[in-house]
């Protein structure tokens, strides 16, 4: 299984907004340069966090990206399904059946395989959904706001 770096970085995007003083938005590029990503390739996981309604967007002189959702209330699975839905995406090939006489049998085969698979995305998913991200923030550091990102950005 691979999990995409833009997973990580819908994260880090999150967790950022969650603790950001005053939950004031915070702009792309303010973003990209806390997390020192590219602002461009950043964008898209944004836009993805937009449309799965994690985050929102407002374009103003003070406008950026502010959370939609309290971190107890987002888990890994909703950043995972907002950033490389499906969990699990599996087509055969169906490259048994030239290979292997039995035809019946090899459908079988392919059968046992894709169901083992979409067994291991629900077991995949649910433990994914185990987790909230206040779970990854010191206690108390999202209710307000514990740190200024933007005075953290190096002009």
């Amino acid at each position: 299984m691979h999990v995409s770096k833009n997973f990580e970085q819908g994260i880090f995007v999150l967790l950022i907004l969650a603790t950001q003083f005053d939950h004031r938005p915070l702009k792309s590029s303010q973003l990209s340069e806390v997390m020192q990503v590219s602002d461009s390739s950043l964008k898209k996981t944004l836009r993805k966090l937009v449309v799965a309604d994690l985050i929102e967007s407002t374009a103003s002189k003070d406008g950026g990206f502010i959370l939609k959702r309290t971190p107890e209330k987002i888990s890994l699975l909703d950043v995972m399904q907002a950033i490389d839905a499906p969990l699990i995406n599996y087509t055969s090939t169906r490259v048994a059946q030239s290979i292997f006489p039995d035809t019946a049998h090899t459908k079988q085969s392919e059968l046992i395989v894709a169901q083992a698979l979409e067994k291991g995305g629900i077991a995949f998913g649910q433990a994914l959904a185990q987790v909230k991200l206040d779970q990854l923030l010191q206690t108390d550091s999202w209710s307000k706001g514990s740190i200024d990102w933007r005075q953290r950005i190096v002009p």
